[in-house]
């Protein structure tokens, strides 16, 4: 028989986290692509880097995962840079 935390934590502590994280995996989607696609045209219209600000957000991550961000940001940015080239600066970084 399961002790009462176990129990607990196998009941509402787990299923209530694995939900949050797909929020939080959903409004990365939804939001980062487009919101670092902005930064990067701004970026280069003034002649900075963003690298360090991607990498903070993006190493958390696998890499399928940022290679899917990053196709979705390429789509709002209309930009023809290769996803890969970008995925390696961004690693470096």
């Amino acid at each position: 028989m399961d002790d009462p935390v176990t129990l607990f934590l196998r009941e509402h502590v787990l299923p209530r986290l694995d939900n949050v994280e797909c929020q939080l995996t959903e409004l990365r989607e939804v939001t980062w692509p487009y919101v670092q696609a902005q930064r990067d045209l701004a970026a280069l219209k003034y002649g900075v880097s963003t690298y360090r600000e991607k990498w903070a957000v993006l190493r958390w991550l696998d890499i399928d995962e940022i290679r899917k961000l990053l196709r979705k940001k390429a789509y709002w940015m209309a930009s023809t840079h290769s996803i890969e080239t970008e995925l390696s600066e961004v690693l470096v970084a």
